[in-house]
């Protein structure tokens, strides 16, 4: 009775794939995730942590559960990562809802991650790292390593290897393809002819501009240029720099956008409002297109 009570109470948080279930295999799919994580020959967990678990599994797709099986078994196994329970069961909970081949991909990027002829990190860093980049659709290893390359190397940003990892990783959340447009906002953004900025900042800069997709030089150029010149707003560099980021985020359209937003808030015959409030207001009204 206390099994089917619960039921009740997990099919009404499943997710929205379960609601095209029916009745009757949203049901099955709670009870054979939790009979999985309670069973002594499953998980063997107590009630309420296989009550968990179970939900995280119900609630991930019909497909969870296998996933999650053979995730665990490599993460848990002597002959996979020989991981203690709690760490291979979250291992598993990473990897039940990964794309394809899950496992085999996971093995590759742990392997780079771990291995000497690659990053040669601890085992927990190494698990970390694979546990990422295996969410990512496509050769997710290559587009990692040609970030990390770039990063590391004395050629591109001479970063440490902890930080190139970390600049990979976070390249890793931009549209696929997106170094080349990287190189070119930071080369703008770290050169003396372009901003100027410290190394650091430029690479922020780079990547925050990149964030919605958009990111291209040229209208982020002409977004500065508008916002710094004395033609335009003539703002100091620091100010100039947020209001361009924020006018690149809305995409090729956003600075022609702004102006009329701008124009119309500032003018005696719009709003009538001090500059510092029109580009407030202009900036309102762009929102970040994805």
């Amino acid at each position: 009775m206390k099994l089917l009570g619960w039921l009740v109470v997990t099919l009404a948080a499943v997710s929205s794939f379960a609601q095209e279930l029916s009745p009757a295999q949203k049901i099955e799919l709670v009870k054979k995730a939790y009979e999985y994580a309670y069973g002594s020959s499953g998980l063997n967990l107590g009630s309420e942590e296989a009550r968990r678990i179970s939900m995280e599994i119900a609630n991930a797709g019909p497909n969870a559960l296998e996933n999650f099986k053979k995730a665990y078994t490599y993460a848990y196994g002597t002959q996979g990562l020989n991981l203690g329970k709690d760490e291979a069961i979250k291992v598993a909970l990473d990897l039940m809802t990964a794309p394809e081949n899950l496992v085999e991909k996971f093995k590759g990027f742990y392997n780079y991650a771990y291995g000497t002829s690659g990053l040669n990190l601890g085992k927990e860093e190494a698990v970390s790292l694979a546990s990422f980049l295996v969410r990512f659709p496509g050769d997710g290893l290559s587009r990692f390593k040609e970030g990390y390359a770039y990063a590391y190397g004395t050629s591109g940003l001479n970063l440490n290897k902890e930080g190139a990892i970390k600049f990979a990783r976070r390249l890793m959340y931009r549209r696929e393809g997106a170094l080349p447009t990287f190189k070119d906002l930071y080369a703008y953004a770290y050169g003396t002819s372009g901003l100027n900025l410290g190394k650091d900042e430029a690479v922020e800069l780079a990547l925050d501009l990149m964030k919605f997709g958009h990111g291209n030089l040229a209208d982020f150029k002409a977004a500065y240029n508008y916002a710094y010149g004395t033609g335009g707003l003539n703002l100091g560099k620091e100010e100039a720099i947020k209001v361009a980021q924020r006018i690149t985020w809305y995409g090729p359209t956003g600075l022609e956008t702004f102006k009329q937003f701008y124009n119309y808030g500032y003018s005696t015959g719009g709003l009538n409002l001090s500059k510092a409030k029109a580009i407030e207001f202009a900036l309102q009204n762009l929102k970040p297109r994805d």
